[in-house]
């Protein structure tokens, strides 16, 4: 484990590595929920055009915010998708009151899946510019796979047990919650580690030293 000390060091990785595991172990059970009540409210179908919507919004957005990621600046983007994805769980879980169309919930659901996936990329893209050296990037990218992991077990098991005691509204409601905090912990992170004026050039005191030989090479562009 004495590789990893460095953590303990790099505030910026690590909120940004925690706060990415809770959001996707949040995004899947809030996925799990969602897809107890399709089925309660369309049977298997329902759930099969939730999978379906979670995937195809992914196709299409990712190439459009990576490709935007060029020309803005990717610690904005991070939050900026964060907040859109906290909106739609909300409607998600008001849609659900009173006996909402299912089909709304799916929508919704699967819009914000979309988003998650871009959310993810941009996550990824931002390691680079927060790492010191090249082992530190290695060391992170081998810690986002196992959170993960780790979250693919953990968010449909916590939906699993708020299923147990409570509603699939109620569980998705948690999620919207955990949401805020998550898009909290990420701004902090991501502007707080690649921070700096705002323009073509940053301060390479601002960036991590990986970051700031890629910025070299790409003639001084994010």
């Amino acid at each position: 484990m004495g590789q990893y000390a460095w953590l303990v060091r790099s505030t910026s990785i690590r909120q940004l590595l925690t706060a990415w595991g809770l959001s996707y172990a949040g995004d899947l059970a809030a996925f799990t929920a969602a897809s107890v009540y399709a089925y309660h409210a369309g049977g298997a179908g329902l759930v099969a055009v939730l999978g379906l919507l979670k995937a195809l919004p992914g196709v299409l957005l990712v190439p459009l915010v990576t490709s935007g990621s060029d020309r803005l600046r990717r610690e904005r983007l991070l939050v900026a998708t964060a907040v859109p994805r906290a909106l739609l769980l909300a409607a998600a879980a008001a849609a659900m009151g009173g006996g909402g169309e299912g089909v709304l919930v799916v929508v919704f659901v699967g819009l914000e899946g979309g988003l998650a996936s871009a959310f993810r990329q941009l996550q990824a893209a931002l390691l680079p510019w927060l790492a010191h050296t090249p082992e530190e990037l290695t060391g992170a990218n081998t810690v986002t796979s196992v959170l993960q992991s780790a979250a693919m077990v953990a968010g449909p098991a916590v939906a699993a047990c708020l299923l147990a005691v409570g509603t699939a509204q109620q569980a998705m409601l948690l999620r919207v919650r955990r949401s805020g905090g998550g898009a909290a912990g990420l701004g902090a992170a991501a502007l707080g580690g690649v921070g700096g004026v705002a323009g073509l050039v940053r301060p390479v005191g601002s960036v991590g030293r990986v970051g700031a030989a890629v910025l070299a090479r790409s003639g001084g562009r994010l």
